[in-house]
């Protein structure tokens, strides 16, 4: 069982998400703690916060400490050499969120995939529109948070794609999106991490074959890892995560958790454009919708030694000392 960790300081400290806040303070402290998305990265990991924080230490001459709920590879010293990045596990606090989850529903395949939508960033509107369009959202196991319309999906293919937009649009728009844009669908599913919304969602898990996680900012370019995949790892279920370029190796490499290697092709998680990224996890997932429930559960015993493993990484708490490592700022 993970120890409850009392966060001191990280719930004393304010955390700045955006740009405009930062540059509002009267003055900016040697060691500066950040929260949230943060807005995100673009191509060239470029954020303006940290673009802000950065110029203010070149300034000063002196570099910042900043403190980052999430792990530094490297890349982000290297774009913003003055500022010194540490991260520390409490301050991760919602990865804690399941911590005394331990009693899950039995495995019962019944449906192919399940996926949890609340808030409306891009990424989760092109989720929800190529899985509908795909024929995969059932509506009794993925939830739909909000409303949007086929010209704002048609923007943001557009945005990604730019002169393709026409091939790529068939992917994700079609002539029976429009009502499914304007719908929304929660089962009472809500935006927070806690044992009575687990409660909601257990048997949407267990009864899936795979749970496509909808994780924060997809459309950025640095890995953001959040609670969300964890609901697969305490439920004992297969995941893959709609996300940033490159996000299940740095979840394997600095918190410890193993992809399931043997049923899915993570070669998706290279491709830095958005929605080719998208539309080749999609098309990876493919071959497993043809199959049936007995089938399915065949599959998932080929990586149950690594689903046991996930599991018990994560409740022995030995995440954290996996990630300790990588806390030298």
């Amino acid at each position: 069982m993970i120890d409850k960790i009392l966060l001191g300081e990280f719930l004393k400290t304010v955390h700045y998400k955006t740009v405009d806040e930062l540059i509002a303070l009267p003055d900016i402290s040697d060691t500066v703690y950040l929260g949230d998305h943060l807005d995100g990265f673009n191509a060239n990991l470029d954020n303006a916060a940290l673009i802000y924080l950065d110029s203010v230490a070149q300034t000063r001459g002196s570099n910042i400490l900043v403190w980052y709920h999430q792990i530094d590879d490297g890349r982000l010293t290297q774009r913003y050499p003055h500022l010194r990045f540490k991260y520390d596990h409490r301050s991760h606090y919602t990865m804690f969120s399941l911590s005394e989850y331990h009693i899950h529903p039995d495995l019962s395949y019944q449906n192919f995939i399940c996926s949890f939508n609340i808030t409306d960033h891009v990424s989760r509107k092109l989720l929800v529109a190529a899985l509908h369009r795909m024929g995969w959202f059932n509506f009794n196991f993925c939830s739909k948070g909000f409303a949007c319309s086929v010209d704002e999906v048609d923007g943001h293919i557009k945005d990604y794609v730019g002169d393709e937009d026409h091939l790529y649009r068939k992917f994700l728009i079609g002539p029976d999106t429009h009502n499914f844009f304007q719908s929304t669908n929660m089962f009472k599913y809500q935006n927070k991490f806690d044992l009575d919304n687990m409660s909601r969602v257990e048997n949407k898990l267990t009864q899936s074959f795979v749970h496509v996680v909808a994780e924060t900012m997809g459309t950025s370019y640095y890995p953001f890892v959040t609670e969300k995949f964890l609901q697969s790892i305490a439920t004992r279920g297969l995941f893959v995560c709609y996300a940033q370029p490159g996000w299940h190796q740095h979840v394997e490499k600095y918190y410890g958790f193993k992809p399931y290697s043997r049923l899915f092709d993570y070669s998706f998680d290279t491709i830095s454009n958005p929605i080719h990224r998208l539309l080749a996890m999609l098309s990876m997932l493919a071959k497993f919708s043809v199959l049936t429930p007995a089938e399915w559960h065949d599959l998932y015993l080929l990586e149950q030694d690594t689903i046991e493993y996930n599991y018990n990484h994560y409740f022995s708490g030995e995440w954290i000392r996996h990630t300790s490592q990588f806390n030298i700022g």
